[in-house]
C-alpha cells in the first residue's frame, strides 16, 4: 500500500480522498523531496483556532516535521498566532514566531518583513486555516473565525517553494485544488491560497507522517521512530488543546481515537 493511500484511509466522512485524482500519484513523496532539495531555514505554519485555543491536528505533525528537519541539519521555525504560540513553546524546543492578527494590508507588510528578516528556503503549512475567496476565514462548520486567525497566507503569496498540508479544503495550500473542491461540492468555504506542493490526508498530522516515511526511505534513517504521538497528545490535552470535532480537550485528533491513530501510524512505520 502506498503512503498516499495510507494517509487517506478512513476519509469517507470528510471526502478529502475525492481530490486525490487532481494531484500527482506521489504527491506526498514530491513534498518530501522538496524538503531535501531546500535545506536551510524552514518556516512551519500551523495552529487552527477552535473553541478559544487550537486543535490537536496540526501542532503534533508540525512538531514531528520540525524534529526531522533539525536532524537533517535544517533550521525549523514555527509561525502561528497567539492561540497556538504558547502551546508550541511548551511542547517543543524550536523557535516560535507569534504572527499578529491584523488587517490584510498590515498582515501583508508584516509577512514581507518577516520573510526579509528570516530568509527561509522553504515554507510549510500544516492544518492552518486559509483565506477564502471573500478574504475571510472559515472552519469546517462554516463559522467565520477571521477575528481569531492571523493571515499567514501572505507569507505564502508568491513564495518560490512551499508545501501545504490539509484535510478539508479550507487550509493553506488547498487553493491548488479549488476547481476540484467545487466539482466535488465539498461542504466548506475553500481556501484560495496556493502552494508549490499540496498534500492531502484524512488527518493533516498523517500528511506530515507520510512525508517522514518518505524521508526515512530516502535518507535511510527512521524519522518516524522519534515521534511520540501519545505522549504529545497527553501534554496537549493537559494544556487544554481540543479535538477539532468534539471541541473538548482529549487524546483524539479530528474525532479519531488513539487506536485508529496508532493503526495508521503503524502502517506508515511498516512502509519504512
Amino acid at each position: 500500500m502506498s503512503v498516499e493511500k495510507i494517509i487517506l484511509t478512513h476519509s469517507a466522512g470528510r471526502g478529502i480522498h475525492k481530490l486525490r485524482s487532481s494531484l500527482a500519484p506521489n504527491f506526498c513523496e514530491q513534498a518530501a523531496e522538496a524538503i531535501l532539495a531546500h535545506p536551510g531555514k524552514t518556516l512551519i505554519a500551523t495552529g487552527f483556532y477552535v473553541a478559544g485555543t487550537c486543535e490537536t491536528d496540526g501542532p503534533v505533525g508540525a512538531i514531528a516535521l520540525a524534529d526531522a528537519l533539525k536532524e537533517l541539519d535544517s533550521e525549523p521555525v514555527f509561525v502561528t498566532d497567539r492561540f497556538c504560540a504558547p502551546i508550541l513553546r511548551q511542547c517543543s524546543s524550536h523557535r516560535v514566531i507569534d504572527f499578529p492578527i491584523l488587517s490584510h494590508e498590515d498582515s501583508r507588510k508584516c509577512a514581507a518583513q518577516l520573510l526579509a528578516t528570516e530568509r527561509p528556503s522553504l515554507l510549510i503549512s500544516i492544518e492552518r486555516c486559509g483565506m477564502a475567496a471573500d478574504g475571510r476565514y472559515y472552519n469546517m462548520r462554516g463559522d467565520d473565525i477571521s477575528e481569531f486567525t492571523a493571515k499567514l497566507d501572505w507569507l505564502f503569496d508568491g513564495f518560490p517553494v512551499s508545501i501545504g498540508i490539509g484535510d478539508g479544503g479550507n487550509e493553506i495550500g488547498m487553493g491548488n485544488l479549488a476547481a476540484a473542491i467545487a466539482a466535488q461540492n465539498l461542504p466548506i468555504h475553500p481556501c484560495v491560497t496556493r502552494v508549490t506542493f499540496p498534500v492531502i490526508a484524512t488527518v493533516s498530522n498523517w500528511g506530515a507522517y507520510g512525508m517522514l516515511a518518505y524521508l526515512s526511505r530516502k535518507r535511510q534513517r527512521d524519522f518516524l521512530n522519534g515521534v511520540q504521538e501519545r505522549k504529545l497528545l497527553e501534554r496537549l490535552a493537559a494544556l487544554g488543546v481540543v479535538d477539532g470535532v468534539s471541541k473538548q480537550p482529549a487524546m483524539n485528533v479530528d474525532g479519531f481515537s488513539l487506536e485508529i491513530l496508532g493503526e495508521v501510524f503503524g502502517k506508515l512505520q511498516g512502509y519504512v
